[in-house]
């Protein structure tokens, strides 16, 4: 009975939505995921739950840690749609299983609210991936859309091809990262603004000859703290959402199947 007196005043006043706060929080601390990803991981879970961010802990039943995944594969979402994929709706219930196994470590409640839950479907494997024949057409289709109309995106997501980065890495390129004569690029350096996503990510490829010239012309005549790949004269880096139209822009124009951002690294 002391125990489940313990169990109960632990729960008792704790907002789920304090708690989510406090777990991505203590990720950080504890060294298992940078700043950014902790702040992704917060913003997808209490956009989930966002029902029950308000009431204990306690309040949310398997029943209805049930009812919510189910809603979650069933609702469309505004960016496709369609109900979000089966890897996209395992990764969600997997963040909540994580969270409620944190809580259960930290005596909040007895046992998780989605231990029992199952996931729906079956994720596609791997991403989809251009040939080489298709990767040529997009690099040289990228390329004359940069030369004939300055488009500056264009010319990123073929610097994430060719470099095999990640599209942040890209984005946060500073003019003076382009280094010895346009050779060098040094990605998510360590005075970088961007924190990479592995301890490995700071890095200085060699830049291919094809690209150089262009990079060297888009460097050209800016502040050295600038970001290479600006959309304005402000400066500012182009958004993710910038670069995942420009993929898309440039595997239509290529007329090649249109892919994610993240499989040019992979390519």
């Amino acid at each position: 009975k002391e125990a489940a007196r313990e169990f109960q005043q632990a729960g008792n006043g704790r907002a789920l939505g304090k708690i989510v706060d406090e777990y991505t929080d203590d990720k950080v601390k504890r060294g298992l995921c940078t700043a950014r990803s902790a702040s992704r991981h917060r913003d997808h879970l209490r956009t989930w739950l966002f029902d029950y961010l308000d009431k204990d802990i306690d309040k949310l039943t398997p029943k209805r840690a049930t009812a919510l995944y189910e809603r979650l594969v069933s609702t469309p979402t505004s960016k496709t749609g369609r109900p979000p994929s089966a890897a996209t709706q395992r990764y969600y219930l997997q963040l909540a299983q994580m969270l409620f196994r944190w809580a259960i470590r930290k005596g909040f409640l007895r046992e998780s609210p989605f231990a029992n839950v199952q996931p729906v479907g079956r994720p596609n494997r791997g991403k989809k991936q251009l040939r080489f024949d298709e990767a040529e057409r997009f690099i040289t289709t990228a390329f004359r859309m940069f030369d004939e109309r300055g488009d500056v995106m264009a010319l990123a997501t073929v610097t994430a091809l060719l470099l095999g980065c990640r599209a942040g890495e890209v984005r946060h390129l500073r003019v003076r990262d382009l280094d010895c004569g346009g050779a060098k690029l040094w990605v998510a350096a360590g005075d970088s603004d961007y924190q990479g996503k592995t301890h490995n990510a700071a890095r200085d490829p060699d830049v291919p000859e094809v690209l150089r010239p262009r990079l060297i012309r888009l460097a050209s005549g800016r502040a050295p703290d600038s970001h290479l790949f600006a959309l304005s004269r402000t400066g500012k880096h182009g958004s993710h959402q910038a670069f995942y139209c420009a993929v898309q822009r440039v595997c239509r124009a290529a007329g090649v199947p249109v892919v994610c951002p993240h499989s040019l690294r992979g390519l």
